[in-house]
């Protein structure tokens, strides 16, 4: 009874402000940057749609790396995420973009996210010795049952053997991100209670998420949420395509190239202001966020997405 109250209470407060403020989004700069270094995947995750892929798999070059970065120290970007739609560790190059982002700008943290199988005893050396800032780590720790019956090709045991022998070996300091996902019709409460007791002093932050859709589900746009990510970052895939967030796997809505345009003329086009007032329109047009389930997913009521992105610092006074 009282949740219902607070959501409609939520929900009219939003679409008045939707209103008042004429979907205009104050966004001078990303806060931070993924970038797809390379799309190549040795998991084949049954909620991830990476094996049927039909962009051209490949390793992102040098020069349009480090053209991006660049771009990124020019914007003052504060954070890179080394990562999207493939898995990081296995770019050959990975640990010489880390030294160059570091050799641009000490202050942008970075990081990388990894589903742990490649954490053998040489990359966890590397890591320690390159001057990242943050990991995340794919493990869906509940059960072995849980783990294998989605993160097929993997063994649960394996990766957290493996993860633990980093957690080990972190004598640096860097922080440790679990990223832990999980269906709430198979995984309960007791689970995932027992799950945070076991790693909570051993990690830095549990990343705890719902499956969601990947943008393939039913049109949610007459009554949708507002998403404020693309307010927020710019995805950079493999071929230096700018695409609106990591949901697009394909690049179906293309802002802008690198290539092409510099980094903050794409972020500040007029394509991609548009883009942003439909993703915080009730009533969405794009084929990408009238398909996705991913505000639903928040916890709290409805809107929580937007109260936890800092809506008011977003928006035009």
């Amino acid at each position: 009874m009282v949740e219902n109250i607070i959501k409609n209470i939520d929900e009219l407060v939003f679409k008045w402000l939707w209103i008042i403020n004429d979907k205009q989004i104050k966004v001078p700069a990303p806060k931070f940057i993924k970038i797809e270094t390379t799309n190549y995947c040795n998991g084949a995750c049954k909620y991830c749609p990476h094996s049927g892929l039909k962009r051209e798999k490949k390793e992102m070059s040098s020069s349009l790396f480090e053209r991006i970065i660049n771009d990124c120290v020019k914007l003052k970007v504060k954070e890179i995420h080394l990562t999207n739609f493939g898995e990081s560790l296995l770019d050959s190059q990975l640990f010489k973009r880390i030294e160059y982002i570091k050799s641009k700008s000490k202050k942008i943290n970075t990081t990388f996210i990894t589903n742990g199988f490649l954490l053998n005893n040489e990359n966890i050396k590397k890591i320690i010795e390159s001057k990242i800032d943050k990991i995340k780590i794919s493990f869906d720790g509940f059960s072995s049952e849980s783990y294998e019956k989605y993160r097929t090709s993997f063994k649960f045991y394996d990766i957290k053997k493996k993860v633990e022998n980093l957690i080990k070996n972190n004598e640096k300091g860097i922080k440790i991100i679990l990223n832990s996902t999980y269906s709430p019709s198979e995984i309960n409460r007791k689970q995932i209670k027992n799950f945070y007791s076991e790693w909570a002093k051993k990690v830095d932050f549990i990343d705890l998420q719902k499956i969601h859709n990947w943008a393939k589900g039913k049109d949610y746009y007459k009554n949708s949420p507002p998403c404020l990510l693309p307010s927020l970052y710019a995805t950079i895939l493999v071929n230096g395509d700018v695409v609106p967030c990591c949901l697009d796997y394909e690049g179906k809505i293309k802002l802008g190239n690198i290539y092409k345009e510099s980094l903050r003329a794409i972020w500040n086009s007029k394509k991609y202001e548009e883009f942003r007032k439909d993703a915080i329109s009730l009533k969405k047009r794009n084929v990408l966020c009238k398909k996705c389930n991913v505000p639903f997913l928040h916890k709290k009521t409805p809107y929580f997405s937007a109260i936890k992105y800092k809506f008011g610092e977003l928006i035009k006074n």
